[in-house]
């Protein structure tokens, strides 16, 4: 009999540098603070260890916790320099944790510096301690799963409302607080519950109930009028799209039921157009909305933007739209009747004939930079265009396909393409990506470039 356990995560942020009260913290010391989001069902005690630099033996915090709400653990002052942080956790009182108590929970080794004045940040992920893992289903926490047509980067909503990020972060396109580019999952600070996250190739947006967050590198001032790049979300309370769609340099985005475009705060409140669904494409030209946009009117009309402007004399490209998806030089529609159609933009954004792709009936329809993928009635993935690195996910031996061909999952509710990637989200919650692996946008683990579809290691 196979036991489904579902996969919680805890991130704890450890802050140094003053002591309680504002007082210096001891020389060569920091206080270190850990903030625990959430607690794991069943878990009574937390325990932390770590040996200190130049200890011949390790520290052991134990820590009374309660599941399902946060907590703060007090690790004291620590000592300057480099430490190696283990987590576990136990389904009983610390009372009742003795030498013999097998941990539930337990979390791989974090590695850390100390040092006195600077903050410092941990991130422990627990799964459950299990010694036959082969018997076991993980099924991994997610609700929703996000990228974007020119992204190196992916983005999971997760069970309890916050987000990780895996994949190219130079820039600070993961949001982490960090430049550091992650084949892991790690958590976007600040982020919880959004209903879209849209990635470009140097930046990434959510919207959320407290307005639209930004990170990364941004071309104009797109959430606020700060700096230029941020390594966390950023936050503007009185901008609040409930749809977004994002191009190389700026941002559209649905309100209600018009649709308006933007490069800076300094551009918002300009022309709008009623729009039921939309999409930009990752261009890089300084007016790339004037050509690269295409959005569904309430008619069901596929419009694209001209005049050097949005407004409400746009080009009829089809009727009877549900959703579009667009590439710098293709877009897919998906009709109301499942069907898909594609057809490639030229070099002044008009569309030539358009074919319908030979398939069963979708119900999505995304494009990376040079693939298709839909997901279908049946549950089913499909994809085609190139496949030089994988993102077709059917392991072919050419280097593309003009025909869908099946990914091989089943069960699948959400699809997401990246750039040169695809990930799926299957109703069991766990996460699949497959294609390019370069910066570790599969989430693996790895930097392995996959054929076939890999599960998502939260």
């Amino acid at each position: 009999m196979r036991t489904r356990l579902a996969l919680s995560s805890i991130v704890l942020v450890s802050i140094g540098s003053i002591g309680c009260l504002g007082e210096a913290s001891p020389e060569g010391t920091a206080q270190t603070v850990a903030e625990l989001q959430v607690i794991p069902t069943g878990v009574g005690c937390l325990r932390v260890v770590f040996r200190a630099p130049g200890a011949t033996s390790d520290t052991t915090r134990n820590f009374g916790v309660t599941p399902g709400l946060p907590a703060t653990l007090d690790l004291g002052y620590l000592a300057a320099g480099a430490y190696a942080f283990r987590a576990s956790a136990f389904n009983a009182a610390c009372s009742g944790v003795g030498g013999s108590t097998v941990a539930s929970w337990v979390g791989e080794p974090v590695a850390a510096t100390i040092t006195p004045g600077i903050p410092t940040r941990l991130a422990f992920t627990l799964r459950p301690n299990v010694t036959t893992t082969s018997a076991v289903d993980f099924v991994q926490p997610v609700r929703a799963i996000f990228a974007g047509s020119a992204a190196h980067t992916t983005f999971a909503v997760m069970q309890d409302g916050t987000v990780r990020a895996w994949g190219r972060n130079e820039l600070g396109q993961m949001g982490d607080g960090t430049s550091a580019t992650s084949p892991a999952p790690r958590v976007v600070m600040g982020l919880t519950n959004p209903t879209q996250i849209e990635a470009s190739e140097e930046f990434g947006c959510a919207t959320t109930g407290g307005g639209l967050a930004c990170w990364g590198y941004f071309r104009g001032r797109l959430a606020d009028d700060g700096p230029l790049q941020s390594l966390i979300p950023r936050f503007n309370p009185d901008l609040e799209p409930q749809s977004i769609s994002i191009g190389a340099s700026g941002i559209c985005g649905g309100f209600g039921e018009h649709l308006s475009c933007w490069h800076s705060v300094e551009t918002l409140g300009g022309p709008t157009v009623a729009a039921t669904s939309f999409a930009a494409a990752a261009s890089r030209t300084d007016y790339w909305w004037t050509r690269d946009l295409l959005y569904v009117s309430p008619a069901g009309q596929l419009m694209r933007s001209g005049s050097g402007r949005l407004a409400h004399d746009h080009q009829l490209l089809r009727d009877r739209v549900l959703a579009v998806s667009i590439s710098g030089t293709s877009y897919c529609v998906l009709a109301v009747n499942g069907a898909v159609s594609c057809a490639e933009l030229d070099g002044n954004g008009d569309a030539g004939s358009e074919t319908t792709v030979a398939m069963g009936p979708a119900t999505a329809v995304r494009a990376g930079d040079d693939h298709r993928c839909a997901l279908l009635a049946d549950r089913t993935v499909r994809c085609w265009g190139s496949n030089a690195a994988g993102q077709l996910g059917a392991a072919l031996d050419q280097h593309g396909s003009t025909v869908p061909v099946d990914v091989g999952l089943t069960d699948v509710t959400q699809i997401a393409a990246g750039s040169i990637h695809t990930c799926a989200l299957r109703a069991d919650g766990s996460a699949w990506c497959w294609g390019n692996n370069q910066y570790g946008q599969l989430g693996d683990g790895t930097r392995i470039t996959r054929f076939s579809p890999v599960r998502v290691r939260f």
